[in-house]
């Protein structure tokens, strides 16, 4: 504060012209950091109802497997399930 006290005008005038730059610049950061954020948290929440949905999908895909397993062929299920081959295969071992 001495320092600042001893300054003539023009030098306090540089010198707050620079410490409201500093100011700004601290402030343009925090909240280009809080915008990345609040991004990064939507991209989260959109990723993880895409999840959501493709689990939905994936359940149900199995659901209507399982029903169907006994009356047509693996082939068949999968073309309409959208399961592979292997996935059913598999999927039958378990539910024997």
């Amino acid at each position: 504060q001495l320092d600042e006290m001893a300054m003539t005008e023009e030098e306090r005038e540089i010198y707050e012209g620079q410490l409201k730059l500093h100011i700004d610049r601290i402030e343009e950061m925090n909240t280009a950091r809080e915008e990345g954020r609040e991004e990064g948290r939507e991209e989260g929440r959109e990723e993880g109802i895409m999840q959501g949905i493709e689990q939905g999908e994936r359940r149900k895909a199995y659901a209507i497997a399982r029903n169907l397993l006994d009356v047509l062929d693996i082939e068949t299920i999968a073309l309409k399930t959208g399961l592979t081959k292997a996935e059913l295969l598999a999927f039958k071992d378990e539910q024997s």
